[in-house]
């Protein structure tokens, strides 16, 4: 397991999930979970952040303890894509 910082939404949270998918036009789409259960999605495939880069009042209290974006070591993030190209 190694230590990811990897970040999605406002305010930042810990991505657990992402699913990348073609809608009915064939557009990229991009579905996501937070470790905290917050989910959400995007057009196109989306460029998650990086924790480091948010301020400390940006980060979800709920992934981040603290608002320390090196309290906790998440696994990756699992990729839930099937068939994307």
């Amino acid at each position: 397991m190694s230590v990811s910082t990897v970040t999605v939404g406002y305010p930042v949270h810990a991505l657990k999930t992402y699913r990348y998918w073609k809608n009915r036009h064939g557009a990229w789409m991009t579905d996501w979970t937070a470790h905290c259960g917050a989910s959400g999605g995007a057009g196109g495939k989306y460029t998650f952040g990086v924790a480091g880069s948010a301020r400390r009042l940006e980060l979800c209290p709920r992934c981040f303890p603290g608002r320390k974006h090196n309290g906790v070591n998440y696994p990756d993030p699992i990729d839930l894509s099937t068939g994307a190209e």
